[in-house]
């Protein structure tokens, strides 16, 4: 493993975030003594705050006096090329490692687009700088492959629904960026999964999965007391593709079933720094049950001290390298409920499987840990 004095210099580029990923594997590279820039546009309703030092663009319609100014989208992307163009100019060889978190935050450069071309990538690199895509999104191998696995996201959708969303997507622009990075890097099995079913049609080099980062010390850890009233928390954002219905459902019928026990948290659309507050206020926290494995949203709870319900597959276990203490649901409410009841009637479990979440943050999600791994890439030596 790198010391910090050996990465002292060592730029890095981050394109696109997805649920405060990018803002958190910053944080522990620049713990291990690099220099990192994200480029975001805020990843939507989460508002996530970025430093100075990272290119912020906003992708929406400029406001006055708290109202919205429709049609005012072009003139805004217009401003930030200019912006990402005198970024362009200033850092030219400028960087060590590119990460890209997916195609999409690219630009195939014949869009009135204020982003990044694979192109650009390349001249932004050193002549001896690494180019990784990781593999953390809905994209084009997810969305042609994932229907492979045993359950996904999109299990109640029709093909031809799967079809158009792959329709949307830019298969000349993934291509050319396939075949210009040095490897492709999984946060998880969803995502690996479908790179290797690709590798048969397109030459790609998938590393070993990198587990999701967290900035552990910027978390604050609370053993959850789990008396009286227990309360289970699911926060709605993307309701199809996590689940939502399903877990409500149980959530409902375990409600009904013990009134008096049960208090259902259901914290819609928030600012990431507002959520986390909601969290804050839980016993047990579902994520998702669409998923063999288990994500942002689940790290931030774990690191809390909350009994965490998400994917975690034995397929899971096997990609990360490690067994972690999230306790796996199916996409069937009546597994889901039943799974809660035996917490809720067992509240010694909710408190030892919180502070097992934590210990397995600190050991394997902790920003720095997971952030050397990735330097590892840049010296092709393996942590």
């Amino acid at each position: 493993m790198s010391t910090a004095s050996e990465n002292k210099g060592k730029r890095i580029l981050i394109l696109g975030e997805y649920s405060g990923f990018s803002l958190n594997l910053k944080s522990g590279l620049k713990r291990n003594g690099c220099e990192v820039t994200v480029f975001t546009s805020g990843d939507s309703f989460k508002q996530l705050e970025y430093d100075r030092d990272d290119l912020y663009i906003r992708a929406r319609d400029f406001s006055f006096l708290g109202l919205r100014l429709k049609g005012t989208r072009r003139i805004r992307d217009f401003f930030n090329l200019l912006k990402i163009q005198r970024f362009k100019q200033k850092n030219r060889a400028a960087f060590d490692l590119i990460l890209v978190l997916n195609p999409d935050f690219l630009s195939a450069g014949y869009c009135f687009k204020g982003h990044f071309t694979v192109r650009d990538c390349e001249r932004l690199l050193k002549t001896t700088g690494k180019f990784f895509l990781s593999a953390c999104g809905v994209d084009i191998p997810y969305l042609r492959y994932g229907a492979n696995m045993r359950y996904w996201p999109f299990s109640d959708h029709s093909p031809g629904s799967v079809n158009e969303m792959l329709a949307m997507l830019d298969e000349n622009l993934f291509r050319e960026l396939i075949s210009e990075v040095d490897g492709v890097i999984p946060v998880m099995y969803d995502f690996a999964f479908p790179y290797r079913q690709l590798n048969g049609v397109l030459p790609v080099k998938i590393e070993k999965a990198i587990p999701l980062p967290l900035s552990t010390d910027s978390i604050r850890y609370e053993p959850v007391k789990a008396e009286g009233i227990i309360k289970i928390l699911h926060g709605r954002s993307r309701d199809d593709f996590k689940g939502s219905d399903i877990i409500i459902k149980a959530m409902k019928n375990l409600r009904e079933k013990y009134p008096d026990k049960v208090e259902l948290i259901l914290p819609g659309k928030l600012p990431l720094k507002d959520y986390l507050e909601v969290v804050r206020t839980a016993d047990i926290v579902i994520d998702q049950c669409r998923s063999f494995s288990y994500a942002m949203n689940a790290l931030f709870a774990m690191a809390m001290g909350k009994t965490v319900l998400s994917g975690n597959e034995p397929e899971c276990s096997v990609e990360l390298g490690f067994q972690s203490p999230v306790i796996n649901i199916l996409p069937d409410s009546t597994f889901i409920e039943n799974t809660l009841e035996s917490l809720v009637l067992d509240p010694i479990r909710i408190k030892a499987h919180g502070r097992a979440g934590r210990e397995c943050i600190m050991k394997y999600h902790d920003a720095g840990v997971v952030a050397s791994q990735y330097l590892s890439l840049l010296t092709n030596k393996e942590e």
